[in-house]
């Protein structure tokens, strides 16, 4: 098991590295393939995740550093070609470790470097207020971004936007996030960095289930010959799920994005990511928080 799990990891490492969206898992959709219950524990599924990651990262080291006896250069080493359109970077030669390696190429015209405008994202204003919590509401949704200038690119978004709207957290004050799934899938968000609430952290299977047509999602469907993962201290909510964050100990620039089982990479890939900036009184204190123009 730990193999086949490794493979598909492993495969989805070497896309992400090549800039591709991951793989889907043929267990994408919920209703294209039976489910199998299987009483895998939290700690069984975090476990066999870890040592397969770990075996994966390995992997397309090895194969990178010639130890596959391609040097990065030919077919990924878990049997199949990389995908994409790739061309060789050999601008060097000799002793250029990375003569070998293959790069995706873009079927649109790139802008120059350091040309197009560095997108600031809007800050999240609160719905309401009361004497120490912020309450906030962001809606995920299909929507279309300028990425490249000129062109329209499909993104799944905190608002609709990429990336994502600013929360700014002040000393002192609590944070709930009240998010609404409009997607055709799962979701589950995770503040990265932050020291949060078992219950608003973001497990990967505490699923916010889109609309009711989408079904109960009973099970991780199966992947292959494999058995489905069940789990059943996940916390699964329909379309709407509060997230609430306490005052954080220290400033941190936190960042949040989904964090579904199997699925955190590619979602990322799409637009759900965010920032999440956290003050403290210490901070505020600094001269540069008083007078941005002596910042260096």
């Amino acid at each position: 098991m730990a193999a086949r799990i490794r493979d598909y990891l492993g495969s989805n490492a070497v896309q992400s590295a090549l800039g591709q969206p991951a793989q889907a898992p043929p267990f994408a959709a919920a209703d294209e393939i039976p489910l199998i219950e299987a009483a895998l524990s939290r700690r069984t599924v975090l476990t066999t995740a870890g040592i397969a990651g770990a075996l994966a990262a390995a992997t397309v080291i090895a194969d990178v550093t010639g130890a596959f006896g391609r040097g990065g250069g030919g077919d990924s080493p878990f049997g199949e070609p990389f995908p994409g359109t790739h061309h060789n970077d050999n601008t060097q030669s000799g002793n250029d470790p990375n003569s070998g390696i293959k790069t995706l190429t873009s079927e649109a015209p790139l802008p120059a470097q350091f040309s197009a405008t560095l997108p600031i994202p809007k800050q999240l204003q609160p719905t309401r207020q009361t004497s120490d919590t912020d309450y906030y509401d962001i809606v995920q949704s299909a929507a279309t971004a300028e990425i490249l200038p000129g062109l329209k690119t499909p993104i799944w978004g905190y608002n609709g936007t990429f990336p994502g709207p600013t929360i700014v957290q002040n000393p002192g004050r609590n944070v709930v996030v009240t998010h609404r799934n409009n997607l055709p899938v799962p979701t589950v968000v995770h503040l990265h960095g932050g020291a949060i609430p078992h219950d608003s952290d973001g497990y990967p299977t505490d699923f916010v289930l889109p609309a009711a047509s989408y079904g109960d999602f009973p099970a991780m469907p199966a992947m292959g010959d494999m058995p489905a993962m069940t789990d059943p201290q996940a916390v699964v909510t329909r379309q709407t799920r509060d997230y609430t964050y306490p005052t954080p100990p220290r400033a941190a620039t936190l960042w949040y994005h989904d964090h579904r089982m199997d699925f955190t990479g590619a979602s990322v890939h799409r637009g759900l990511a965010g920032f999440h900036l956290a003050h403290d009184a210490e901070e505020q204190e600094l001269p540069c928080r008083k007078d941005p123009g002596t910042c260096r």
